[in-house]
């Protein structure tokens, strides 16, 4: 062996002459399709900056006027992906395009979004967990009476408002 000392006890018993091989657990990983998986904090504090929080303003508002343009144009089957082109009618080149912008789009917002979350705790970010916490059970247990027959029920079918 050498005369520097073992960082590890595997160390030990490898012979100097060859390397391991590198050993496979399970089949090979596929790369997740989302963004998420990718981030790391560098890219958090790039959205925290205050050119940022700046530019995030009127693209907000950019997209706020295209929403508005685009919602009697286009069905919401294409923001729900929860029917194929031909279902909707459109061009097959359609939905290469549009769903990758869609998601370009969205991506474009949760970074206007994340931009404009404050960084200390106050009364607002305490009033949003809350909320968080609140609402998620309550869109469950929504849902759950929905799929378990409760949608004939007029109360269960329209929420808080009905």
């Amino acid at each position: 062996m050498s005369d520097r000392p073992a960082a590890y006890p595997s160390d030990q018993l490898r012979s100097p002459s060859r390397r391991p091989a590198r050993a496979r657990h399970g089949p090979a990983r596929r790369r997740s399709p989302g963004l998420g998986p990718h981030l790391r904090a560098g890219h958090v504090h790039l959205v925290r900056r205050a050119r940022v929080r700046v530019v995030a303003v009127p693209v907000f508002g950019r997209a706020l006027g295209l929403a508005s343009w685009a919602a009697p144009r286009m069905r919401p089957a294409w923001l729900h992906h929860s029917d194929g082109v031909r279902e909707l009618g459109a061009a097959p080149w359609t939905g290469r395009v549009l769903t990758p912008g869609l998601f370009g789009c969205s991506t474009v917002l949760v970074v206007c979004f994340l931009a404009w979350v404050p960084r200390r705790g106050t009364g607002c970010t305490a009033l949003g967990a809350g909320t968080l916490y609140g609402g998620l059970p309550h869109g469950f247990l929504a849902r759950g009476a929905l799929f378990g027959g409760g949608a004939g029920r007029p109360s269960v079918a329209a929420g808080a408002a009905g």
